[in-house]
C-alpha cells in the first residue's frame, strides 16, 4: 500500500518538478523502489527471526528444494515479461505510438490497482 502511494505522490509531483518529465519519472520510480526495499529488509530483519544472519550450515536437500522453486518461478516470470514484450512489439510493428502509449499507461494503471487491491 505504501508503495502504490509512493508511486501516486510520484506522479502528482511530477507535474511540479522542472525538467525532462520521463528522466524524472523514472529517477522518482528509482526513489519510490528503494524506499520499499527498505522497508522490507528492515521489517524482516526486525520482525523475523529466521531472516537474521545465524550460523551459516550447508543443507543439500533444502538448496534443491529452493533452487527447484525459484526455477520454476523464474520460469513463469520470463514468460510473463517475453508475452508482454511480444504484444508491445508486435503492436509497435502494426500500429502507431499513439496505440502504444495508452496501453502502456493503462497497463501500468491496472497494475497499480491491482497491487493496492493486493
Amino acid at each position: 500500500m505504501v508503495e502504490s502511494l509512493l508511486k501516486l505522490g510520484a506522479v502528482f509531483l511530477l507535474v511540479h518538478v522542472p525538467g525532462d518529465k520521463i528522466v524524472v519519472y523514472g529517477f522518482l520510480l528509482l526513489v519510490v523502489a528503494s524506499i520499499d526495499t527498505l522497508i522490507y529488509i528492515l521489517i524482516c530483519f526486525r520482525k523475523y527471526v529466521a531472516c537474521r544472519i545465524q550460523n551459516i550450515r550447508w543443507d543439500p536437500y533444502l538448496a534443491k528444494d529452493v533452487v527447484g522453486f525459484t526455477g520454476w518461478t523464474l520460469f513463469g516470470q520470463l514468460t510473463t515479461v517475453a508475452r508482454s514484450a511480444a504484444l508491445i512489439i508486435l503492436l509497435n510493428q502494426y500500429f502507431t505510438p499513439v496505440v502504444v502509449a495508452p496501453r502502456a499507461i493503462a497497463m501500468n494503471i491496472a497494475t497499480q490497482s491491482n497491487m493496492l487491491a493486493t
